[in-house]
């Protein structure tokens, strides 16, 4: 039986295999004017995607919207782009005192919240 743990990972790569789906047809969708204009990226077409899709107004990250003052309300599901690149090094299992080897560019999932999905936080003085 999964656990819990194995089986929010499954839907985590789910969701990812989701964004890669969803990225790939935005780019080949849009890739005349991609070619128009180089500055535009993935991430853009995904948030102009998701702001006509679903009516989406100002989307932030939890951290963005936690700084303004703000808490993402219970349930709420995520829009996702794409992260700032990491560059991941793996251990040599074979030789442990090998230096770890690089591997190309990895992209995290980050997760956007639009203004419709957050509250103002309550604080002990806004209480009184």
């Amino acid at each position: 039986m999964a656990t819990n743990k194995e089986t929010r990972a499954e839907m985590a790569k789910e969701r990812r295999r989701e964004l890669q789906k969803l990225s790939n047809k935005l780019k080949s969708d849009n890739a005349i004017l991609m070619l128009e204009d180089p500055t535009l990226t993935v991430n853009d077409l995904l948030v102009q995607f998701y702001k006509q899709r679903f009516n989406a107004k100002e989307l932030k990250t939890y951290e963005q919207w936690k700084n303004f003052g703000f808490q993402v309300k219970r349930g709420e599901v995520s829009f996702m782009v794409w992260g700032t690149p990491r560059t991941i090094k793996f251990e040599n299992k074979q030789d442990p005192t090998a230096e770890p080897e690089e591997k190309d560019d990895f992209f995290p999932v980050c997760h956007l919240f639009d203004s419709s999905q957050v509250a103002p936080i309550q604080t002990k003085q806004n209480n009184k």
